[in-house]
């Protein structure tokens, strides 16, 4: 009988001890991938500040999501342009324009699930010798303060690094006119 109740002592207090480490486990992601565009800021410039360009080179497509619309606001370019988006296949979700230092440094807001999951994304244009650009996207987000978002946080680092790497090939491909392709 000490026995058994020693057993239910010591799983409790793994579960316990289980649940306290749930909560310390972070719940904000970060991620930053860099590409080198043959070409000067100001020719890569134009694709970040207008929205209604994104879809040429963005890792998230209206093609890849079935029943995915983006709807644009007015303005489609520069601070303030931002597009939304719903559909079953991604859930909700909003991207702004934020600030804008041209040709240098673009802040970028977004939003999903009705606003519970947020990011703050800033691409850089920093000029090379020779006439290149290297472009460098940053992203930090929370998921909230969930026990499942709190799990989520390696998955989703991984999942944006892809799509931010995606992206930046996808840009430079349309900068550098190559054919889009597969990304």
């Amino acid at each position: 009988m000490r026995r058994l109740r020693l057993v239910w002592i010591a799983l409790g207090v793994t579960s316990l001890a289980g649940v306290v480490a749930l909560f310390l486990l972070p719940t904000s992601w970060q991620v930053e991938r860099q590409v080198t565009i043959a070409a000067p800021a100001e020719a890569i410039w134009p694709w970040l500040i207008d929205l209604e360009r994104w879809p040429s080179w963005s890792p998230w497509r209206e093609e890849d999501y079935p029943g995915l619309e983006f709807r644009y606001s007015s303005p489609a370019a520069g601070p303030g342009a931002e597009l939304t988006w719903d559909s079953e296949a991604t859930g909700d979700g909003s991207l702004r324009l934020e600030a804008a230092e041209p040709p240098r440094r673009l802040t970028v807001a977004m939003a999903y699930q009705q606003g519970r999951i947020t990011s703050r994304d800033t691409l850089e244009l920093a000029p090379l010798p020779g006439g290149g650009t290297r472009v460098t996207w940053s992203e930090r987000g929370s998921l909230g303060h969930t026990l499942l978002g709190r799990l989520s946080v390696p998955v989703i680092e991984e999942s944006m690094g892809r799509d931010l790497e995606r992206g930046l090939e996808g840009l430079r491909r349309v900068v550098e006119g190559e054919a889009p392709g597969e990304l």
